[in-house]
């Protein structure tokens, strides 16, 4: 259940052509592309961009690691990290507005916020739906994100 989960994210997120952008990183195959981003420790955000990282599928783009950053970080709830991914631009349409918990998000770009927990992402209504996030994390992050 978790792995169609897990892939109906990545359609969302990947699998939709998309053209890769780089950050102008230097670093090799080591990533150290962070941001700052108080509260989320470097290690964490190295360990979320290689988990995004490793479940990219090539078929659009060469995907390099260091090209991969976390634009936005709304914050960490119940042990599950809410972020926006960096490093990609999508297709020019931007993601119909949908509800999670009764709080409507629209987006203005194709990004979305995606849910990382212990190694795997989640679209944020799904990770609703499975108990990661309860309702007074998404209005936490409905306030965060409207903001």
């Amino acid at each position: 259940m978790k792995k169609l989960k897990l892939i109906a994210l990545l359609s969302l997120v990947v699998f939709t052509p998309v053209v890769m952008v780089a950050c102008k990183n230097n670093a090799g195959d080591e990533w150290n592309n962070y941001r700052n981003h108080p509260g989320l420790s470097n290690e964490l955000q190295k360990q979320i961009v290689a988990d995004c990282f490793r479940n990219i599928d090539n078929t659009y783009g060469n995907y390099k690691l260091e090209d991969f950053y976390i634009a936005k970080y709304y914050g960490t709830y119940n042990a599950s990290v809410a972020v926006i991914m960096g490093g990609l631009i999508g297709p020019p349409s931007v993601p119909p507005p949908y509800e999670v918990a009764g709080f409507v998000f629209q987006h203005s770009t194709w990004e979305t916020i995606i849910i990382w927990n212990s190694g795997i992402l989640y679209e944020l209504v799904i990770a609703y739906d499975e108990g990661l996030l309860t309702i007074a994390d998404i209005e936490a992050l409905h306030n965060i994100h409207t903001a």
